[in-house]
C-alpha cells in the first residue's frame, strides 16, 4: 500500500529557486530556461541549497487551511450525500461566504508570531543546588 508524505506533499526547494530566478531576471531571453535552472541550481553550494530548502520548509498556505478546516467543520451536515457531492456542497457554501465576506481567510502568522516571541522573556536558568 502507498503511503503519503507531507514532505513530497510540500513546495520544493528547486520550485523556489526557479521563482528567485524568475524575480531577479537571470532567465530573461534563454532558450531552455528550465534547463539552464535547472543547470545552476545543481551549481549551489550546500550552504546556499540549506537556505532553499528551509524556506521550502516554512512555505505555509493559510488560505488552504482555512479551506481546509471549514471543510472538516462543515462536511457533516451533508452526511446523506455521496463524498463527491458533499464536497462539493461545501465548496459552494465556502464561495458563497467568502463573497459575502463572512469567510476571512487568514494571512500567514509569522509576524505575529514574531512579535510575541520578542515581547516573552527568555528562561532564566537555575543552578543546581547539592542535596
Amino acid at each position: 500500500m502507498l503511503r503519503r508524505s507531507f514532505t513530497l506533499r510540500r513546495v520544493s526547494p528547486f520550485s523556489l529557486f526557479q521563482k528567485h530566478l524568475g524575480e531577479t531576471g537571470v532567465l530573461k531571453g534563454m532558450k531552455n530556461p528550465a534547463k539552464k535552472s535547472a543547470q545552476l541550481y545543481h551549481k549551489l553550494s550546500t550552504p546556499e541549497r540549506k537556505i532553499f530548502e528551509a524556506r521550502a520548509r516554512g512555505v505555509t498556505y493559510p488560505a488552504l487551511d482555512a479551506y481546509n478546516r471549514f471543510q472538516k467543520e462543515y462536511a457533516s451536515r451533508f452526511l446523506h450525500l455521496p463524498m463527491k457531492q458533499r464536497q462539493r456542497k461545501v465548496a459552494q457554501l465556502w464561495a458563497e461566504l467568502k463573497k459575502n465576506g463572512t469567510v476571512k481567510i487568514p494571512k500567514s502568522a509569522k509576524r505575529k508570531i514574531k512579535k510575541v516571541a520578542k515581547k516573552t522573556t527568555p528562561r532564566r536558568s537555575v543552578p543546581k543546588t547539592a542535596k
